[in-house]
């Protein structure tokens, strides 16, 4: 007859504390990754779980020009 080892020990697989929102911890650290606010990304752009947990709300106001500078 064989034997079956059915537990050797846990495997740990943490992710680092850069990975980690500042709010949270991972195995007892604090996280020092820093999210950013909702109203410094542009409107209508998403980010976050799956790429659709938040929404930006930034929205740039007053005239904006583009201009090109071509070389003779």
């Amino acid at each position: 007859m064989f034997g079956m080892f059915a537990n050797w020990g846990p495997i740990e697989d943490f992710p680092d504390v850069g990975n980690t929102l500042n709010d949270d911890t991972t195995n007892g650290a604090a996280g020092t990754f820093e999210n950013v606010a909702t109203a410094d990304v542009r409107d209508g752009t998403f980010w976050g779980e799956d790429g659709t947990e938040h929404e930006g709300s930034l929205e740039v106001t007053g005239e904006v020009g583009i201009f090109f500078l071509r070389r003779r």
